[in-house]
């Protein structure tokens, strides 16, 4: 939600809680919300903005002559759906965006009418070159505030250029009817769900010199049915590629990747494995399982596990000493796993939702997370060895048939009564 949006429920809600007072105490609140909703024409004041009949922009270099464009209020889309964003306006070059560049066209209440049926034009958008970024330095944005080009209902085909750096966080999520992107070599980053619920997001061939995927990029992307990471890639973050059911065939990393967050891969039913680059020093695999690897090549803990149908039995590595974050959540085949004696860590969350039947935790695990066992429906026995340093109340939960031994005092009988499950004390 935008900062002007905000300010006008805030501002409403006000001044309902003030009905019971005079009528002088509600104009004077009034008047104050009017004045705090200006902010946006007070940061274009104090940017020494330009209104034309089409955009209103800012001199970003007077001596190179280039401008941001902050906002448009005419969108000139062709006959075939297509909208290119002007590489030159006035003379001047354009060379960034502001974050709300569409807002005129979003349909807020603050606004005289309703225009967000003109986004709906758009079929195709191109991003011509020599437009360096999206960005407003005035204004920090909150963590789940959109921006750019996002929640474009008819947008099928979107190029960006080689000048831009990032696709910033947002930039087309929920553009639901999104097929096809083309992206640039000179692209670094995909920010925070960028393409974020592009459910018929199909083709997106990921260049050279891109260094980082962000959180929750291609999350819900589940139309996705191939990706090809370059060599230059260095950073897959948390639930990068979440729920991409369309993903098939096993998923390459690259030679250079030297971090995978928790949950990237969660959920892609469809994936049957990994392949790691040869040369890589971080990551390994077997089996369908992820590990990450210390310097001597041993593999020390489970990142994601995508086995095959075939694998229903899994002995963890003895060197495994943790499962990490969401490593096994959502696994369909394996049914019984088996923990090495050096286990130190079961993280958050490790196996939720998926259909283990029974799991023997040994003396050496010290630390079980929060939910570790999570609606695991078909779980009928866990076996407690020792008596962890720390372990979460609700560490098992909701695992309907599940009988937990515990050989540690881990539980009380109330614990056991509030998490749904039956405790035998051994």
């Amino acid at each position: 939600m935008s900062k002007l949006r905000k300010i006008f429920c805030i501002s409403l809600s006000f001044i309902m809680l003030l009905s019971g007072s005079t009528i002088a105490q509600a104009t004077e609140a009034t008047i104050e919300t009017e004045t705090n909703s200006q902010w946006y024409r007070d940061a274009i004041e104090n940017m020494n903005t330009i209104k034309s009949e089409k955009y209103e922009y800012t001199i970003t270099n007077a001596n190179k002559k280039e401008i941001m464009l902050l906002r448009a209020y005419v969108l000139e889309v062709d006959e075939n759906g297509t909208y290119i964003i002007p590489s030159e306006y006035d003379g001047y070059k354009v060379t960034a965006l502001n974050y709300f560049f569409l807002e005129e066209f979003r349909g807020y209440l603050y606004q005289e009418e309703d225009r967000s049926d003109e986004l709906n034009k758009i079929k195709k958008l191109i991003i011509p070159e020599g437009i360096r970024e999206i960005n407003d330095p005035e204004y920090p944005l909150e963590p789940d505030e959109k921006i750019g080009f996002y929640d474009l209902f008819n947008l099928k085909e979107a190029i960006l250029p080689s000048t831009m750096k990032v696709v910033p966080r947002y930039m087309f999520a929920d553009c639901k009817k999104l097929e096809k992107v083309t992206l640039s070599e000179g692209l670094e980053e995909i920010d925070f769900c960028a393409f974020y619920n592009c459910k018929k997001l199909k083709k997106i061939t990921l260049p050279k010199g891109l260094k980082v995927i962000r959180s929750k990029a291609f999350y819900n992307c589940k139309s996705l049915k191939s990706i090809k990471l370059p060599n230059s890639l260095t950073t897959i973050d948390r639930f990068a590629f979440k729920n991409c059911k369309g993903l098939k065939g096993k998923f390459r990393i690259t030679k250079n990747v030297e971090i995978i967050e928790h949950g990237a891969f969660e959920y892609c039913y469809n994936l049957s494995g990994f392949r790691v680059a040869e040369g890589n020093k971080h990551f390994s695999q077997k089996g369908g399982v992820l590990f990450k690897i210390n310097k001597k090549g041993e593999k020390i803990e489970i990142v994601s596990c995508l086995p095959s149908k075939k694998t229903e039995n899994y002995k963890i590595p003895s060197t495994v000493k943790k499962i990490d974050m969401f490593a096994f959540a959502g696994s369909k085949y394996i049914k019984k796993i088996i923990l090495p004696n050096k286990l130190d860590v079961i993280n958050v969350r490790a196996f939720i939702n998926s259909n283990i039947r029974s799991i023997d935790i040994p003396k050496s695990v010290r630390y079980i997370g929060d939910r570790a066992f999570y609606k695991c429906d078909k779980l009928e026995k866990i076996v407690i060895r020792g008596n962890p340093e720390y372990i979460y109340q609700e560490a098992i939960i909701e695992c309907k048939k599940v009988t937990v031994y515990d050989h540690g005092n881990n539980f009380t009988y109330k614990d056991a009564k509030k998490c749904g499950f039956r405790l035998v004390k051994v």
